[in-house]
């Protein structure tokens, strides 16, 4: 009994602490997941979630992105030429894209297998932007609390094929949208990045709950790259380096 009562008023001392543990500990940027060459998920605040997660996929869309310039981790710079949507045949270029290469995605010689990667893929870089519920096999139910979490997770080429598949695996078996499911995701190391699949789609029986989030979802779907900073950067760096990163694409098209 007095063991009970000291574990007891131990727990309310830590519960206490909550309210400064941010003021403890750096708090992670943006609400990204992010997957490390090695093969592991990491959280925004540096969690390691290792290299499998189950999530619900409360929505997604295709992004399409063109870089003139190889990626630089050390520079970053926003894409060229960019898209979002649901309908693949109806993607093009966004209004604020500094150097659109097309009218239209489908017709883009940028977004034509052969294109890029020395003939072994597309100049642009077709992805998928899923904004994901996560499951916590311990805690199952923590993922339908009005306030879970949302994360951004995005997928690069390797991992269309999978999800994709995934997908319509869903809504054959399961007569609807990749909401209905809970997925198992997993990435291994592929020697420079890590490959991304799909598996063990099993029902997710409270994905009524998990639809009503998707007003939440909108702005982390389709958000804009920043321009505004990469420019200011840009208008501080010498003239020829600033102009570099927005020449038009050998093929591209107007």
């Amino acid at each position: 009994m007095l063991a009970n009562m000291a574990i007891a008023n131990i727990d309310a001392e830590l519960a206490n602490e909550i309210a400064n543990i941010k003021d403890t500990i750096s708090q992670g940027s943006g609400n990204k997941i992010k997957v490390l060459p090695t093969g592991s998920f990491e959280l925004p605040d540096g969690l390691d979630l290792g290299d499998e997660i189950q999530v619900v996929v409360v929505d997604f869309v295709s992004h399409n992105k063109f870089y003139a310039t190889p990626y630089n981790p050390q520079n970053p710079t926003p894409p060229d030429c960019y898209a979002m949507g649901r309908k693949l045949n109806d993607m093009a270029p966004e209004d604020d894209s500094p150097n659109k290469q097309n009218d239209d995605c489908r017709t883009c010689p940028l977004n034509q297998f052969g294109s890029g990667n020395g003939g072994r893929g597309k100049a642009c870089k077709n992805s998928r932007v899923l904004a994901v519920l996560l499951v916590d096999q311990e805690n199952p139910d923590a993922h339908n609390a009005p306030d879970a979490p949302l994360y951004v997770l995005e997928l690069p080429p390797t991992a269309l094929r999978s999800f994709d598949g995934a997908v319509g695996h869903i809504a054959r078996a399961l007569n609807g949208p990749p909401v209905k499911a809970i997925l198992t995701v997993s990435a291994k190391n592929a020697g420079t990045y890590a490959l991304i699949t799909f598996s063990d789609p099993v029902p997710n029986p409270d994905y009524a709950a998990n639809v009503g989030r998707r007003p939440e979802v909108e702005d982390l779907l389709f958000r804009k790259p920043d321009f505004a900073a990469f420019e200011a950067k840009q208008a501080s760096a010498p003239r020829g380096r600033a102009n570099a990163a927005r020449k038009p694409a050998a093929g591209a098209r107007r």
